[in-house]
């Protein structure tokens, strides 16, 4: 787990979870509500992607996302997921 930090206090956090397949992990966020709208997400997304196909030699990540949730659906997009389905 990966604390999320904005102007020095926590702002929320980020999970690489491993699946039942060794190659594959789920990635989930989320940031408290006062410090959302501000790239936050986005940011630590991307800064996670190194270490996921990197160190831990993953092969595929996914995330689950609420269908009517379009800000973290753009987060995902910012940073290169691709859209299965709904």
């Amino acid at each position: 787990m990966y604390l999320l930090e904005a102007d020095g206090a926590p702002a929320g956090f980020l999970v690489l979870i491993a699946t039942h397949v060794p190659e594959i992990f789920e990635i989930g966020y989320a940031v408290h509500e006062a410090q959302q709208r501000r790239g936050i997400a986005t940011r630590a997304v991307a800064a996670a992607l190194p270490a996921a196909f990197g160190a831990l030699k993953c092969e595929r990540l996914q995330a689950v996302i609420q269908a009517e949730n379009a800000a973290s659906a753009r987060v995902l997009e910012k940073a290169g997921f691709a859209l299965e389905g709904v």
